[in-house]
């Protein structure tokens, strides 16, 4: 791309689509196999990005996605302001690779310059992000970082995001506030001593445990046992142990070994989240989430419906998260977050982690608000998938995709309702089976249902003649 060609327009934000070098940290850990892995589904799930922050903005994506899928979300979108640019290569830091890349660093700064001090957004706080800004400021180019922490509080990010810090934060917490809950666990410097203790803590905990590496993600790191094991530690123990050598994520820290929490809750509001913004005027709750849970363990997306909760348990979700979402804002964080919890048998919360940065709950939640304004929470239904994955998708391409697709994409017969797709490059880029993410736009709780069980129908057919 001849970037000296393309004309400067002004915008609000600068969105950095740096989701691979959120995660780089971890990459000293993992083998070749495993840093490549991690780099197909970062860079897929950077399509994200196309949505954050609403119009007129400037997207660095880390390679440039299928053009007809940018041309038609553009479309989609009705956005009016928005180009997408990516580096001239694509390594473990995107912020590194913009200030290598100086046709696109010179470019990004004449953009700013055009701009009234404008935005930067991204997945999340890194030290190369503060790089960035520090060549970008050097060159006149100012921008506002108001979704960041001040880069003496980069702290908070690993921290909170990590299992055994939030659960210190929890516990903290609990000494003035009873109400802030978090499982029994019991926290091991290796994963060698984790598994020795396995065998008598799982006859200990009445339900059964979960191990968990301290930077677990999406389920990938996370490993359930439930007290039908408990006469066959042997098991247990061999097959955690065969986990550690397989996957790299429990190297990267200590290993927690919690209660498992038992629950009658329906399925839907067993494991809800709490979005929140945390800014310098204090924690604000945004939404409560459903968490859509595949098997045990592995998130695949969320459902955001009005009285998704009963009224008591909501009360008591955001009360605990402003508690929490409050002592992050003290300890100097800025920026989006959520908090998990799991909900026990008698119905009341437990918490169990926090993600410290953006997450597949931010876009959509922007995405309805661009796209059906204010108050959308309490008419609509949003359902979303990140990891959709099918056999069916194999050999199927962003174009026949669509065409499969077309007559249930938003919006659908002109109302707002339908599919807006989301994640496509991860078509192309995966690991294990072709994945897809989407969000579902519903009038209702049972028209999002409808459209999603049309979806899967549609995949798993690959036919295009099936109707609602």
């Amino acid at each position: 791309m001849d970037r000296e060609q393309i004309k400067i327009h002004p915008v609000n934000t600068i969105v950095i689509a740096n989701i691979h070098e959120y995660y780089q940290w971890l990459f000293p850990y993992f083998d070749a196999w495993e840093v490549k892995a991690w780099k197909w589904i970062d860079h897929a799930e950077s399509d994200m990005a196309l949505f954050w922050g609403g119009d007129n903005k400037l997207i660095i994506h880390p390679f440039f996605p299928n053009i007809n899928f940018v041309s038609h979300t553009l479309e989609q979108m009705r956005y009016q302001n928005v180009r997408v640019v990516s580096p001239q290569r694509a390594t473990e830091s995107i912020c590194r690779d913009i200030l290598d890349d100086h046709s696109l660093f010179n470019m990004v700064v004449e953009t700013i310059k055009a701009s009234s001090s404008p935005e930067i957004i991204a997945w999340g706080a890194t030290p190369e992000l503060y790089t960035l800004v520090e060549a970008l400021n050097s060159k006149g180019a100012e921008v506002s970082l108001s979704e960041f922490p001040e880069r003496e509080s980069l702290w908070t990010v690993r921290q909170f995001d990590s299992k055994v810090g939030f659960r210190e934060l929890c516990m903290q917490l609990r000494r003035d506030h009873p109400q802030v809950r978090v499982t029994s666990a019991v926290s091991f410097a290796s994963k060698t001593l984790a598994s020795h203790a396995l065998p008598g803590l799982l006859r200990y905990m009445p339900h059964g445990i979960v191990v968990k590496s301290e930077n677990s993600l999406g389920g990938y790191g996370v490993l359930v046992y439930d007290n039908t094991l408990k006469d066959n530690p042997d098991f247990v123990q061999f097959d955690f142990e065969g986990q550690c050598r397989d996957n790299c994520i429990w190297q990267t820290g200590q290993v927690v070994i919690e209660e498992y929490i038992c629950t009658i809750a329906d399925e839907i509001i067993r494991s809800p989240t709490v979005q929140m913004r945390i800014n310098d005027a204090g924690c604000q709750i945004q939404c409560i989430v459903g968490q859509r849970i595949e098997g045990s363990q592995h998130y695949i997306g969320s459902i955001i419906a009005p009285s998704l909760f009963p009224p008591d348990l909501e009360k008591k979700l955001t009360g605990i998260a402003h508690i929490i979402g409050q002592s992050v804002f003290e300890s100097g964080y800025r920026g989006h977050c959520d908090l998990d919890f799991v909900v026990d048998d008698s119905l009341e919360p437990v918490c169990v982690e926090m993600n410290v940065r953006r997450t597949s709950i931010t876009y959509a939640l922007e995405l309805g608000q661009f796209l059906l304004g204010d108050g959308f929470l309490n008419s609509f239904t949003i359902l979303t998938a990140e990891r959709f994955h099918s056999r069916s998708l194999f050999g199927v391409n962003y174009e026949a995709l669509r065409s499969m697709l077309t007559d249930l994409l938003f919006p659908l017969d002109g109302q707002k309702c339908g599919i807006v797709l989301s994640i496509v490059s991860s078509l192309q880029y995966f690991v294990g089976e072709p994945k897809l993410g989407f969000v579902i736009v519903g009038r209702s709780y049972e028209e999002a249902q409808d459209l999603y069980k049309a979806l899967i129908t549609r995949i798993e057919r690959g036919k295009s003649e099936h109707k609602l």
